[in-house]
């Protein structure tokens, strides 16, 4: 089964986010136990993703976590606005 197509991308690592409540908010994910450093971007729009063809859009690759889109089903493939961080 496919997952959503995420509403948010964060400016630094990526992450895909779900709830839109988040958008513009810091990014709550850790790398090396730090928290990372970006924004949760809104990227609602539908072109903002593509499917990952590794999972087919399931997030799930061998009954793992899919290390292409890591977990998110989509890749994000939006403008990344930097200068706005």
């Amino acid at each position: 089964m496919k997952r959503d197509v995420p509403v948010t991308s964060c400016t630094e690592c990526g992450g895909a986010g779900y709830n839109m409540r988040v958008a513009n908010g810091r990014c709550s994910k850790t790398i090396g136990e730090q928290r990372c450093s970006g924004t949760n971007a809104i990227a609602a729009k539908p072109s903002d993703w593509i499917e990952c063809t590794h999972c087919q859009a399931t997030g799930y690759y061998r009954n793992k976590e899919c290390p292409s889109c890591k977990g998110a089903g989509y890749l994000f493939v939006g403008l990344r606005d930097k200068a706005t961080v």
